[in-house]
């Protein structure tokens, strides 16, 4: 089966976890190509979503042949491969309707850069109860290694953009959200000259926030953080404070711990 199987143009996912959660979400397998799977007598029965995988569509290789088809992956065994041009993200909503329709805390992601940043973000906001998640500028978009990151939750999340930072906070402001933006510990504020004083994440500094649900969390890339103009445009700035000799986290763990300390205070 040699030349019939060339994935270069395909989505692919991969993973036991990421397949387990794709079918999951109630997702069939009217979008996949080919199931690939390891030429194992444990394949397919010891997957959990055995009963999902349609067998006209299982092709299965020896660990030599899977590991020179798909390169430097983790695949477990076994990796969904998706029709040309299409994908398991197809169907996002429109970012538009969805503020509107106030979906509960909500966060903006701009310009994260890494792939695992991006995807340990949706993890923990999916996990933590944000309702949707927002992309903007020129970061990392959705891909097989955002899924892989993601262990799967970024098919339970709804992931909407790139968009126009911009654009988003007017939208989120008419429909009733507060604007959160997150600095890092000890930066020298680029809201410096505004009324506004990053707060601390602490308890009294945390009353001071509206409830989850009217919140619209802008977390900025690993490198530079929040964009000038999306920190001039919030209604409040928040910085994890610093206890240690550790200058900051990455955007992945400080997302996680400003979700966390939101939706659960």
């Amino acid at each position: 089966m040699g030349k019939t199987l060339s994935f270069r143009d395909r989505y692919i996912l991969y993973g036991r976890r990421v397949a387990e959660e794709y079918f999951a979400r109630g997702a069939g397998a009217e979008l996949l190509e080919k199931i690939v799977l390891l030429d194992s007598p444990a394949l397919p029965s010891s997957l959990p979503f055995a009963s999902s995988l349609p067998k006209n569509l299982i092709r299965r290789l020896d660990r030599d042949e899977l590991n020179r088809r798909f390169p430097e992956i983790n695949h477990q065994g076994i990796v969904l491969v998706f029709q040309r041009g299409r994908g398991p993200h197809e169907n996002q909503p429109d970012w538009r309707k969805f503020v509107k329709e106030k979906n509960g805390m909500l966060l903006l992601l701009d310009e994260i850069q890494d792939p695992r940043n991006l995807g340990g973000i949706i993890r923990s906001a999916e996990f933590l109860g944000a309702g949707g998640v927002f992309l903007s500028g020129r970061g990392a978009g959705l891909t097989p290694a955002v899924d892989r990151a993601a262990s799967g939750a970024s098919f339970h999340l709804p992931i909407m953009g790139p968009l126009n930072a911009q654009r988003l906070l007017d939208a989120a402001r008419r429909a009733g959200y507060w604007i959160v933006a997150s600095e890092p510990a000890g930066s020298d504020s680029k809201t410096k000259g505004t009324k506004r004083e990053p707060l601390a994440l602490t308890v009294p500094a945390l009353e001071k926030l509206p409830a989850p649900d009217e919140i619209l969390l802008c977390i900025g890339s690993e490198g530079e953080g929040l964009r000038r103009l999306t920190l001039e445009n919030s209604d409040f700035t928040i910085q994890i404070p610093a206890r240690g000799k550790t200058p900051s986290l990455n955007a992945g763990s400080a997302a996680a711990i400003l979700i966390d300390r939101i939706i659960n205070r």
